[in-house]
């Protein structure tokens, strides 16, 4: 018993300089002491969710994935599993695996109903968008409106889909309202050529 609570003191200093190395900025030296800890720990989630976040971090999403998976497996009843979740569908949406991100998004929000819930109807939206089921994707900015009315960016991505589904009228009133919340939200480089053509309309 007093080599497991030294072994999990250890742990514990590996993962705290690994959290230090983040807030820095060094990544090689943070996922150094994160696999330290691991290796002491092999049931540290946290240390494979910090680790895994650092390689999203660094674009390397199929290893991400990876240590993601690994602390759901170990503790997906963890405080923090709803990131376990969260992140790993961003790196499947990175990866395109747009099935992969919606079903984990959906889980986080079926485990965690209470707890971003806009936000998670966005990334459902944007996954549906990129596999082109536009009309799903509105469906899921609406819940997402729902949650948040104040959201500029469920505004803004509905009035995209709308676009692509030539609701012109409906697209120009969501942008004009995500304008409205968000006035950033006037910056040219929000204004696509799909916009630029319906206001020519």
């Amino acid at each position: 018993k007093k080599s497991l609570a030294i072994d999990s003191i250890r742990a514990t200093v590996y993962y705290n300089l690994g959290e230090a190395y983040t807030f820095i900025k060094n990544y090689t030296e943070a996922i150094e002491n994160y696999t330290m800890a691991i290796s002491i720990d092999t049931a540290f989630a946290g240390s494979y969710y910090n680790r895994g976040y650092i390689k999203f971090l660094l674009k390397d999403y199929k290893d991400a994935i990876v240590d993601f998976s690994t602390a759901i497996a170990i503790d997906p009843n963890n405080k923090y599993a709803l990131a376990f979740y969260v992140e790993r569908g961003m790196a499947k949406f990175e990866l395109t695996d747009y099935m992969g991100s919606i079903a984990d998004f959906t889980t986080a929000l079926e485990n965690y109903p209470n707890n971003y819930v806009d936000v998670l109807y966005i990334d459902i939206g944007r996954s549906k968008t990129a596999l082109h089921d536009h009309k799903g994707a509105i469906e899921d900015y609406n819940l997402a409106i729902k949650s948040n009315p104040n959201s500029a960016q469920a505004y803004y991505n509905r009035s995209i889909a709308e676009i692509k589904l030539k609701y012109n009228r409906s697209a120009i009133e969501d942008f004009n309202i995500a304008k409205k919340i968000d006035p950033n939200y006037a910056n040219p480089s929000y204004r696509n050529q799909d916009y630029k053509y319906i206001e020519l309309k």
